[in-house]
């Protein structure tokens, strides 16, 4: 196993420049961690990233929160078998803290970000249908498109920031509110379901005067 590497800003164009997964500029992006996946040997590769506080405010004004900090991520890529095209794997477990307005007091919420996931980067051929032409489904959000020879590196920085946009809560609520301060009252899907089901429907009066 290769010896942990960390890397923060200093070292963040280590190993290359170029353009990230998504086709966009590496300078553009907020979280600059590059890797060449051509330099990734049999041996798997762990890296620590932690992003600075210049970082975290780019972030922050890129998703519109109050505050993002701790931000850090244990990488670990491998090589994997090509087994449906699939070259390599990234695992990676992520931490944060955000803090954003309760949609209801407009007080600031914090949010604990504590979570794994997975991408693979995979060839053209993994994408062709049986046709040969490209096709993409839902099922292959998690897969990444990796060039060939020369054109294999990629910002995981991106794919981290990605993830934590995923994870914000998309309706912030502080804990104890429960509406009544507004005049509304705050129901859970399940109940919302429940009231659902014990709504009539007006032609069931219909069937029972046929009877």
């Amino acid at each position: 196993m290769n010896k942990d590497i960390k890397m923060t800003n200093d070292k963040k164009l280590e190993e290359g420049g170029g353009q990230d997964f998504l086709g966009q500029d590496f300078l553009e992006d907020e979280l600059l961690r590059v890797v060449d996946f051509q330099k990734i040997g049999t041996k798997q590769k762990i890296i620590k990233i932690e992003a600075n506080v210049q970082e975290c405010q780019l972030l922050i004004k890129r998703f519109k929160i109050n505050d993002l900090s701790d931000l850090t991520a244990f990488c670990t890529i491998k090589q994997e078998n090509e087994i449906q095209h699939v070259k390599f794997s990234l695992d990676v477990k992520l931490k944060a803290v955000a803090i954003q307005n309760c949609i209801i007091s407009l007080e600031p919420t914090v949010e604990n970000i504590d979570v794994d996931f997975t991408v693979l980067f995979a060839g053209k051929k993994y994408f062709k249908d049986s046709e040969g032409e490209t096709d993409f489904s839902e099922d292959d959000a998690d897969v990444v498109l990796l060039g060939g020879r020369g054109q294999m590196n990629v910002n995981i920085g991106e794919i981290i920031a990605q993830h934590i946009a995923l994870n914000l809560k998309p309706y912030p609520k502080k804990e104890g509110i429960t509406g009544k301060e507004l005049g509304v009252v705050i129901i859970s899907e399940k109940e919302a379901e429940n009231n659902k089901l014990q709504k009539k429907n007006p032609f069931d009066v219909l069937k029972t005067l046929k009877k």
